[in-house]
């Protein structure tokens, strides 16, 4: 009797311990799907999926369609964005997504970022600035995904401008509003300039670039920066017409040289150059590169006869009686 009762006890343990066991195990299993569950959730969210604005990439985007794609990216990824900041005088706006959405839901219900997002679509809609709009995407250094929408001034007309008021400038009857700080570029010295130092009677000659309508010394020192200063990247605009004269000095040459300034074409009419004379030094040891070889300093005015050649100063001896000049190409001789 005793012995049954014991095998019956121990049948009703082991039933226990399989039951359990099968318990234990479906527990760890849940566990372990919906860890599973938390991965595929984290790696879907780990980089969102930006192919929305595909049409927008590498584009030039005016204003209609900038706000187009603004107003996309708030119904696409509403909610992903995490936080933006405006860049500069309203030119630029990072848009930053987050992969933790949970966190996030209190910013996303209070509006902050739609209501930047759509105060950045205001500003597009009351600018009257001529312009455009780029979009581009990245990683930043703290891992976080981001959009990039930045505006870019442009002016689409080219031509001598004749009037600047109130912040407006006229070029071929077309008026242009344009912001104070934005800055051009003197196209023959590549400097920096404002809208304020633009005159009425320059050339807009596109992208920023300006043409001064300017005579005399303030003309020619001008040219002599663009002999100076963009020579090396074959933007030259003042280049030598013929050599007048070579004096021979004995280590060193001073060169007699009609140059021609092909931005003034722009301001005089085509095929209308100004010219006038620089005085350059030329050392012996200048290297004048050459198929046929054989041209130095002191041949330079026959050997340059019939071909076209430039010349580069060095930058260092611009403000000199005779700069010194620092290269010499002839083509194809």
């Amino acid at each position: 009797m005793n012995y049954k009762k014991i095998i019956l006890i121990i049948f009703i343990l082991l039933i226990i311990l399989i039951l359990f066991s099968m318990y234990t195990y479906i527990i760890n299993n849940e566990d372990n799907e919906k860890n599973e569950n938390n991965v595929v959730d984290i790696q879907e969210n780990k980089d969102v999926d930006l192919s929305a604005l595909n049409t927008y990439m590498g584009s030039m985007i005016p204003n209609e369609k900038g706000i187009e794609m603004l107003n996309k990216i708030k119904e696409e990824y509403k909610n992903y964005l995490s936080n933006s900041t405006e860049n500069g005088e309203s030119t630029g706006l990072y848009i930053y997504f987050s992969n933790d959405i949970e966190s996030n839901l209190e910013e996303i219900k209070n509006n902050a970022i739609i209501s930047m997002i759509d105060s950045y679509i205001n500003t597009i809609e009351n600018d009257n600035n001529i312009g455009y709009f780029s979009v581009s995407t990245g990683v930043d250094n703290e891992n976080r995904q981001y959009i990039y929408i930045q505006k870019y001034f442009e002016i689409l007309d080219e031509g001598i401008i004749t009037n600047i008021d109130n912040g407006s400038i006229t070029i071929n009857n077309n008026t242009y509003k344009v912001n104070e700080n934005i800055e051009f570029s003197n196209l023959r010295t590549t400097e920096s300039m404002k809208l304020s130092d633009i005159k009425p009677g320059d050339y807009y000659y596109g992208s920023g670039k300006i043409i001064r309508n300017i005579t005399g010394d303030e003309w020619e020192k001008e040219c002599i920066k663009n002999l100076a200063y963009c020579y090396e990247e074959g933007n030259l605009l003042c280049n030598p017409i013929e050599i007048k004269n070579v004096e021979n000095m004995g280590d060193y040459v001073i060169i007699t040289l009609i140059m021609g300034d092909s931005a003034t074409e722009y301001l005089n009419g085509k095929d209308n150059i100004s010219t006038f004379e620089l005085k350059a030094i030329a050392y012996s040891s200048l290297n004048i590169p050459t198929y046929s070889g054989g041209v130095t300093v002191y041949n330079l005015k026959e050997e340059t006869q019939g071909f076209m050649f430039w010349i580069g100063l060095d930058k260092n001896t611009i403000d000199d009686k005779y700069p010194v000049i620092s290269d010499i190409e002839i083509y194809d001789k």
